[in-house]
């Protein structure tokens, strides 16, 4: 009678570790994919290579694919028979408004994980390390950042770069103008038509900048790291069981051959292989995390 009863509740136990997740179990994004059968993916438009409009006029870009992979897994978690992507465009300045507010569930651009922000938001495991730098005309003199004096820099309104380029002109007491711009390519636009001496981004979206304009030829990316910066996918805060499926999700792929595709199909035409130092870097927070 006890092995009988022992066999039962084995098979009890073994059931209820296969059973579908209930509606009732379930919270936060993944509850509300689960009733809308909708993730809703905040991209932006003119971040390449990580988040941007491609040529068929599709967000396309190395971050827009991994929220890809990860609305095959919350598809997968959910065993959901239908499940659409919706996506949606956000900006600099509203994409964590946009999460918050949860018109956005996972934002997938070019953002740089902060403790500032993670008072607002929750980050995944970063996806890049990339840091400020200065983007000019391969004529221009400026070599570093003392050389922006009396000169005009273009920054990102909402931007980390923005901030660090107006604390740089105070620490160095330098009389700089900041132009703000509402995104990458006006940035670019501003050193190519002359408004602006410098644009500063991270170095990987200047370099995609160069790529993209047909001319990379004509510029230089110049001046050593003001900072550095992690990307990561943006998520709503309180909401551990999406964050977990989607590091998990991350941590699955960085240790496949797919993922080095992936990384190449957005960064080898831009000269920047994965190397050891950062694959380290991305893959040894799984295992501290």
């Amino acid at each position: 009678m006890r092995k009988t009863l022992a066999m039962i509740a084995g098979l009890l136990g073994a059931i209820l570790l296969t059973a579908p997740v209930l509606a009732a179990d379930l919270y936060g994004t993944l509850a509300k994919v689960q009733e809308t059968g909708v993730l809703r993916i905040g991209f932006r438009d003119a971040s390449a290579p990580f988040s941007f409009i491609g040529k068929d006029g599709r967000p396309a870009g190395y971050s827009v694919d991994l929220c890809r992979q990860v609305a095959v897994s919350v598809k997968r978690e959910l065993k959901l028979v239908d499940m659409s992507i919706q996506l949606v465009p956000v900006t600099s300045e509203n994409r964590i408004a946009k999460v918050i507010s949860g018109e956005v569930d996972i934002e997938c651009g070019s953002t740089s994980h902060t403790l500032d922000r993670r008072e607002e938001v929750d980050f995944s495991y970063f996806t890049f390390l990339t840091g400020t730098r200065l983007l000019v005309k391969r004529t221009s003199t400026i070599r570093n950042y003392k050389d922006l004096a009396k000169k005009t820099v273009a920054v990102t309104k909402g931007t980390t770069n923005e901030s660090r380029i107006v604390a740089m002109a105070k620490v160095l007491k330098i009389d700089t103008t900041i132009l703000t711009v509402g995104n990458h390519d006006e940035g670019f636009a501003a050193v190519k038509d002359g408004k602006a001496d410098a644009y500063a981004t991270d170095d990987i979206l200047l370099r995609g900048l160069m790529l993209v304009s047909g001319e990379p030829e004509k510029y230089a990316v110049t001046g050593n790291y003001l900072s550095y910066d992690p990307y990561a996918l943006m998520m709503r805060r309180d909401d551990s069981a999406f964050r977990l499926l989607v590091d998990r999700t991350l941590a699955d792929l960085f240790f496949r051959k797919e993922f080095d595709n992936l990384f190449d199909k957005w960064f080898k035409p831009m000269g920047v292989p994965m190397n050891d130092v950062l694959k380290a870097a991305m893959t040894i927070q799984m295992h501290v995390n």
